[in-house]
């Protein structure tokens, strides 16, 4: 099967999220010790639907490998074993097989391999046909609604072959072995009663597994195919922590029941809350902002349990320091240039951003200031930009750059140092949406862009201002911030 699919692209560089469901002992591939006083892997609607307390009970503490098929756990197809040291396959069929035979009931059962420290990555952001198409539209892909086929009942889920192995093709290309990182989260556990997602390890991604196709029986001819959503993502997290690693929190939790006085909520590590969309997709993209907040996160905890309990931590923390000094590389000083450009109405702002990064970095770092690349760009396309980019360039757009008056420039190129989304880097672009608030205020106190927002349901949180104005300092050095936005913080540098 051809990947990425054909007129789709590669992104660039991405961290991924996995949703794994509480686990009373680990994630390594037994079952529960007590299955049924497992109400935290309850959140998940599967679990909650197929989990037999009473049979999972007769079968407590035991390895997967050791069991029959009927007897795994409720958590088999929930990642529940992401620390699994053996291989072992999943066994399912088309959702829809059943519920509507006339246009899927050809599709056939599937067995799905998972090999030693892995897990199954399904992105349901990305097979949602109204956020496909958001997807699609922002990163110009040949996704085609019109291509979906007309089913017997509403579905909110992308059904075409083809629309499905772009949105797929294109979510696992920006995962890269061995650089991207590997989040796994879960929505509750037995440690703090709150709603934000629980970081419970990471590690790097190790290999991406192919596509696969469904298994279908009987005569195919002209009918509906599919493609499986998910993915074996291979993993580098292990018990010797060496490279990645999981959080102790059951061992902390058995700690707390021993001693009333500590309270287990000291020890969880949250996600980042700017981050909540992407720990609630399954599988969800991580941009290298969010994936610092959450190893910052991680290391604050780090040194907490450190204190209770003994381990080799130095070394956590050790591993920790050299991810953030790769991602800070892979960040460099311009996050949001894409964003900015979108903010300046150039529509095909993120594939520009995208393709100047492609051809004009070096692990991330500018060979110079990409500003100057986007005046060339609109000047001469072809000079820096492929030709399918460049094809798509618009001359007037370089006009209406160079008219702007210099402070709104300085503005939209202070608002590519920070991490925002499209929305965001526009409203304060804007300046009918900023409250009253002027550029030169918003460039002389950048913390103004989370004063302003903090109300608002999609913020700007403070830690994507930080990030922007106390980057590394080979990222800093290279490409300082302008005398007028050094302005006291309002807040501590991470």
């Amino acid at each position: 099967m051809n990947t990425v699919a054909e007129g789709a692209r590669c992104l660039p560089l991405h961290h991924v999220t996995i949703r794994v469901p509480w686990h009373d002992t680990s994630w390594a591939g037994t079952v529960c010790q007590a299955p049924s006083k497992n109400s935290w892997c309850m959140v998940l609607k599967r679990i909650r639907e197929e989990r037999q307390d009473a049979a999972e009970d007769e079968v407590a503490g035991r390895a997967w490998s050791e069991l029959s098929e009927a007897e795994l756990p409720a958590c088999l197809t929930e990642r529940g074993a992401a620390l699994n040291a053996k291989a072992y396959s999943l066994r399912s069929r088309h959702p829809f097989a059943e519920s509507s035979a006339e246009t899927h009931g050809h599709f056939a059962e599937n067995s799905f391999r998972l090999p030693p420290y892995s897990v199954q990555a399904i992105p349901f952001r990305w097979t949602r046909k109204e956020d496909a198409q958001v997807i699609a539209d922002e990163l110009a892909l040949p996704f085609d609604i019109a291509r979906e086929p007309q089913l017997a009942f509403d579905t909110v889920w992308v059904n075409d072959f083809a629309n499905q192995q772009i949105m797929l093709d294109i979510f696992f290309s920006a995962l890269q072995p061995e650089k991207s990182l590997i989040f796994l989260y879960a929505k509750r556990t037995p440690l703090a009663d709150d709603p934000r997602r629980v970081l419970v390890g990471v590690g790097r991604i190790t290999s991406v597994g192919p596509a696969q196709e469904h298994a279908y029986s009987g005569n195919t001819r002209g009918k509906l195919r599919g493609l499986m959503w998910e993915r074996a993502i291979s993993h580098s997290i292990r018990p010797d922590g060496f490279d990645g690693f999981v959080l102790p929190y059951q061992q902390l939790l058995a700690l707390a029941e021993r001693d009333g006085t500590i309270d287990p909520s000291q020890f969880v590590a949250f996600a980042p809350e700017e981050a909540f969309d992407a720990f609630s997709n399954v599988a969800e993209h991580v941009d290298h902002d969010l994936a610092i907040a959450s190893l910052l996160s991680l290391a604050d905890k780090v040194r907490v349990i450190a204190r209770h309990i003994p381990g080799a931590w130095n070394r956590q923390l050790e591993w920790i320091s050299e991810r953030l000094a790769e991602i800070w590389q892979l960040r460099g000083a311009f996050p949001g240039l894409g964003s900015a450009l979108h903010a300046f109405e150039v529509r095909y702002g993120t594939l520009l951003a995208m393709d100047l990064a492609q051809w004009h970095t070096i692990d991330g770092q500018w060979k110079e200031d990409p500003w100057t690349l986007v005046s060339c760009a609109f000047e001469n396309p072809s000079e820096v930009l492929s030709p399918a980019v460049a094809a798509q360039v618009q001359p007037f757009d370089g006009k209406r750059l160079a008219a702007l008056p210099p402070e709104r420039f300085e503005l939209l190129k202070l608002l590519s140092r920070f991490s925002l989304s499209i929305e965001q880097a526009a409203r304060f672009f804007d300046p009918d949406s900023r409250k009253g608030l002027s550029d030169d205020e918003v460039l002389r106190n950048p913390y103004q862009l989370f004063e302003t927002d903090r109300h608002r349901l999609d913020a700007v949180s403070v830690g994507t201002v930080d990030r922007g104005m106390f980057p590394d300092e080979s990222v800093r050095k290279a490409f300082p911030l302008p005398d007028i936005s050094w302005t006291p913080p309002l807040t501590s540098p991470i």
